[in-house]
């Protein structure tokens, strides 16, 4: 059954699981690298409420500044795929396919928060992996916004009408499965009735 974290975005970071298994998941390592920003942006970042949070947060991805993205992701590649993935053209010459993830933001006791999800167990390269609500690209889709869209609708239940996407992040290669994922920053103005669906 497909399980969901809930992730705090104060100074004294909260886990709550939404489901009865008791066994949680330490997540830290993920919010060290994801985080880890200048003491510049995080003094600008520091917020009294959610509303104030969402509007600096808007402000600073208008202010169209280069996102450092790829160099980031080069750094944090594991040494064997340095040689692999020298760059994003590289990346293209693989051909890779086209996914989506929904980095969905929200209020809890005026705190922002954000989920991930954990993979239900099967015989791949993701399986039980902690993820952010999403998935592959369909035609039907038309754009990897409505892609990130409609997974986030199917997998944790929050339509897409109660997200607004604020801004798409640096593309993500993802070897083992040779993915390419375009994560999209979502904002809730209240906190949504989630649904797991556990066959996702």
């Amino acid at each position: 059954m497909k399980r969901l974290l809930i992730r705090s975005m104060s100074r004294h970071p909260i886990k709550q699981e939404l489901n009865a298994n008791p066994k949680c998941f330490n997540i830290r390592c993920f919010s060290q690298v994801t985080l880890k920003v200048s003491a510049e942006f995080t003094s600008k970042m520091s917020c009294p409420s959610y509303e104030e949070f969402v509007s600096k947060l808007k402000s600073s991805m208008s202010e169209n500044v280069q996102l450092p993205g790829e160099e980031s992701h080069l750094k944090m590649l594991p040494g064997s795929r340095h040689r692999l993935l020298a760059s994003m053209e590289e990346v293209k010459r693989k051909q890779p396919k086209k996914s989506a993830v929904c980095i969905l933001l929200y209020p809890i006791d005026d705190v922002p928060h954000f989920c991930l999800t954990q993979r239900n167990s099967y015989d791949g390269v993701h399986s039980g992996e902690v993820c952010f609500p999403g998935g592959s690209y369909d035609q039907e889709d038309k754009t990897l916004k409505n892609t990130a869209l409609r997974e986030t609708w199917e997998e944790i239940g929050v339509v897409r009408s109660e997200i607004e996407i604020i801004a798409r992040l640096t593309d993500l290669y993802i070897p083992p499965s040779n993915f390419l994922v375009s994560p999209f920053i979502g904002i809730c103005s209240y906190t949504p009735t989630f649904q797991p669906d556990p066959r996702e």
